[in-house]
C-alpha cells in the first residue's frame, strides 16, 4: 500500500488521471476476446456481452474517444459474431458509487469508478438476471 501511495504521489496520479491506452495490452485483451466467443460459438454456448456500468457526475479517467472506440468495437464484434450486446454503462446512479480512498498522502478521498454500494449490485443483478432470461 505504501509503495502505492509513493507511486502515485511521485507521479502525481489519483483516481480522476486520465490513463493511456497500452495498444499492446488492449489489443491481447481484444484477441483474448474473440477467442471467447469463438470458443463459445463451437460449444454453442450462448453469450451477453455488456459495457460495465461507469459514474457520470465527474469525468471518466480514460481518454473518451478511446473509451468511445472501445465501445463501438464491442459492439461491432458482437453483431459480426451475432452476440447479444448491452450497453449498461448508465445504469447505476452516482449516488451509488463508492467513496473512494486515499490513494496519496493527502486527506483527499478519491473518486471510485470500479465499486458501486449494495444497491448498484442489486440493480445491475436485477437487469443482468432480466437479460439472462
Amino acid at each position: 500500500n505504501l509503495l502505492y501511495k509513493i507511486r502515485n504521489f511521485v507521479f502525481d496520479i489519483n483516481s480522476t488521471s486520465v490513463g493511456k491506452k497500452i495498444q499492446s495490452s488492449y489489443s491481447i485483451n481484444m484477441e483474448s476476446l474473440r477467442e471467447i466467443i469463438s470458443t463459445a460459438k463451437k460449444n454453442n454456448v450462448e453469450l451477453l456481452l455488456y459495457i460495465a456500468p461507469i459514474r457520470h457526475d465527474i469525468s471518466k479517467p480514460y481518454n473518451i474517444n478511446d473509451y468511445k472506440e472501445f465501445i463501438n468495437e464491442i459492439k461491432a464484434l458482437s453483431k459480426e459474431n451475432n452476440v447479444n450486446f448491452f450497453n449498461l454503462e448508465t445504469l447505476v446512479p452516482d449516488k451509488f458509487w463508492g467513496s473512494g480512498s486515499q490513494i496519496n498522502f493527502s486527506d483527499e478521498k478519491q473518486y471510485d469508478f470500479m465499486h458501486f454500494k449494495n444497491d448498484g449490485h442489486k440493480l445491475l443483478s436485477s437487469k443482468l438476471n432480466k437479460l439472462l432470461n
